[in-house]
């Protein structure tokens, strides 16, 4: 849900009165905890759990009050913002709890379907802007990083670096080597694609991780019969010998590029100011001749 909330953000970004986004966010913070409190059987743990979040909302609004508000209805929606995603997993974490007893092998299956079809959702949508021309740049100064049709570059990079783990382990227990290559052939695209040092980062942890992981598995469990998962290791390989081919043309290493050129540049006019040239002093009279000699 969290992508197509970040999309309608994006398409009412300017919106005087507030997105609609912030309006969903404000329903499913007050109609999700309810019904939850309803189906759970744990409720006084369910309202125990919550009370930390109300008493600060009480203690925020209190003492805002108190220093003077310049906006009530604008803090609320960044207070909900801050707190939605909170309200949300402790909800969900009842909820499941309450279900687990009757169905867990269909909560295990719609928990992982909900993490691919996320993930689907925002490579598609980060494709399709990046085809009509039509989305954002993660670092607009640069024209650097694809963001597609999000509010926030930094919200989306999140989200996907969440998605990641989730998506490959399913990925890895499908036991389908096609969807496995589809898959990572997709976490490669966005996690490079999206610009960020953080999601890049993740791409290398993630890929080194899994393998470590499955090689520290086999050789735990090898007296047991367990099978050596050669395929999967050789792709997530070849993935991270395609990135470090790749590297001098991704987002990231372009933008590194760019602010060490422009930092050399800075640090050279520096010093031919600060150093004296062979055709006489340097030294600056005024301010005015400072910001003068500086500028050229």
């Amino acid at each position: 849900m969290q992508p197509i909330l970040d999309i309608i953000a994006y398409i009412q970004y300017n919106n005087p009165i507030g997105t609609m986004a912030g309006y969903l966010r404000l329903a499913f913070v007050i109609v999700v905890p309810i019904f939850v409190f309803i189906k759970t059987s744990y409720k006084k743990g369910f309202l125990f759990s919550l009370l930390p979040i109300a008493l600060l909302g009480l203690l925020h609004c209190a003492n805002s009050f108190r220093v003077g508000y310049i906006s009530f209805f604008e803090d609320m929606g960044y207070f909900i913002r801050t707190w939605y995603m909170p309200i949300l997993a402790i909800s969900f974490i009842f909820y499941f709890n309450h279900r687990k007893e009757k169905d867990y092998e269909l909560i295990s299956k719609e928990i992982q379907y909900g993490f691919l079809v996320n993930l689907l959702l925002i490579f598609l949508v980060v494709i399709l802007a990046w085809i009509t021309g039509t989305g954002r740049y993660t670092y607009v100064d640069y024209d650097l990083g694809l963001t597609g049709w999000f509010a926030e570059a930094n919200s989306q990079s999140i989200a996907i670096i969440s998605l990641a783990p989730f998506a490959l382990y399913t990925f890895i227990k499908s036991n389908n080597k096609w969807l496995l290559i589809t898959g990572v052939a997709i976490l490669t695209f966005l996690l490079l694609s999206n610009g960020t040092k953080t999601t890049f980062y993740t791409l290398i942890i993630l890929f080194l991780g899994f393998i470590l992981f499955l090689l520290f598995k086999y050789f735990l469990n090898i007296r047991k019969g367990e099978k050596f998962c050669g395929s999967i290791i050789v792709v997530l390989c070849s993935m991270l010998i395609v990135t470090y081919i790749i590297l001098p043309y991704t987002p990231y290493k372009q933008r590194r590029n760019t602010e060490i050129h422009g930092q050399n540049q800075v640090e050279q006019q520096l010093s031919n100011i600060e150093t004296p040239s062979s055709n006489g002093p340097t030294e600056l009279s005024s301010n005015e001749d400072y910001k003068n000699q500086f500028n050229q």
